[in-house]
C-alpha cells in the first residue's frame, strides 16, 4: 500500500503541489491525469523518491520514502520501484539491451536470468530487433518503450511511468497498455502521469489541477 499525505512542493513563489492527499492499495492502476505544467511529473520524481516534497510524507509497506536515508533508499528503488522517467534516459555509450539490463545487474541477477528476462521484455514491447542498437540509433517512440522495458525488468511491486505513451503511435500505446494491464494482474501497483486520454479508459483517474488531487470520472475511472 502507498499512502500519501499532504504533499507541498514549491519552486519559489509557485507552489507545484499543495497538500496532496491520497492512498493506493497494492494491485491498483492509478492514473495522475492533467495538463502539461500541472505538476504530474514532481509529484511521480517524489514518488520513485527522486525528489522530496517541502512538506508532507510518502509511505511505501509501512517505510516514510520522505525520512529515508539515501543509501537505503537506492536499495529501496533496486528492489521494489520500476521508474520511467518523462525524458526516456539512457545511457549512449551501451547497446539498448544493456541500457535495458540495467537494473537486473544492479539487483545482482546471473548473466543467463539476464538474457532470459531482457529477450523477453524488448520482444514483448517490440523491439527485438534492435538489441543491438546504441539510443542514438532509435526513435523517440523506440527509446520511451526501452525505457519501459528497463523499468519492468526486475519485475517490481511499484511501477512508476511519466508519460507512457509519448512518442508512440496507437498500435505501440495499445502494447504498452496491455503490457501494463498485464503487470497489474500479476499484483504490481501502478502509477503513471499523462495527459493523454486514452490512457484514462485503462485505470482508476486522480485529476490534479492547481496543485490538488482529485477523483476524475472516465470510462476507466472511478
Amino acid at each position: 500500500m502507498i499512502r500519501v499525505s499532504n504533499l507541498v512542493k514549491s519552486y519559489g513563489e509557485l507552489k507545484v503541489l499543495d497538500g496532496v492527499s491520497f492512498d493506493i492499495e497494492q494491485g491498483e492502476f492509478i492514473v495522475i491525469f492533467g495538463s502539461s505544467g500541472a505538476g504530474k511529473t514532481t509529484l511521480l520524481n517524489i514518488l520513485a523518491t527522486y525528489d522530496k516534497p517541502d512538506e508532507g510524507e510518502v509511505i511505501f509497506d509501512r517505510i516514510n520514502i520522505i525520512n529515508t536515508s539515501e543509501n537505503s533508499l537506492e536499495r529501496f528503488r533496486i528492489e521494489k520501484i520500476g521508474f520511467a522517467h518523462q525524458s526516456s534516459y539512457m545511457i549512449e555509450c551501451l547497446p539498448l539491451y544493456e541500457n535495458v539490463a540495467l537494473p537486473l545487474i544492479l539487483a545482482g541477477f546471473s548473466k543467463q536470468e539476464k538474457e532470459k528476462v531482457v529477450a523477453k521484455l524488448l520482444k514483448e514491447v517490440g523491439l527485438e530487433d534492435k538489441a543491438k542498437n546504441r539510443p542514438s540509433q532509435l526513435s523517440l517512440g523506440q527509446k520511451k518503450r526501452a525505457c519501459i522495458a528497463r523499468a519492468l525488468v526486475t519485475d517490481p511491486r511499484f511501477i512508476l511511468i511519466d508519460e507512457p505513451t509519448a512518442n508512440l503511435d496507437v498500435a505501440n500505446k495499445e502494447r504498452i497498455l496491455a503490457l501494463l494491464s498485464q503487470k497489474q494482474k500479476g499484483g504490481a501497483t501502478i502509477i503513471v502521469a499523462t495527459h493523454d486520454q486514452i490512457v484514462t479508459k485503462h485505470a482508476k483517474v486522480l485529476e490534479l489541477t492547481n496543485g490538488k488531487l482529485v477523483p476524475l470520472e472516465t470510462e476507466g475511472g472511478v
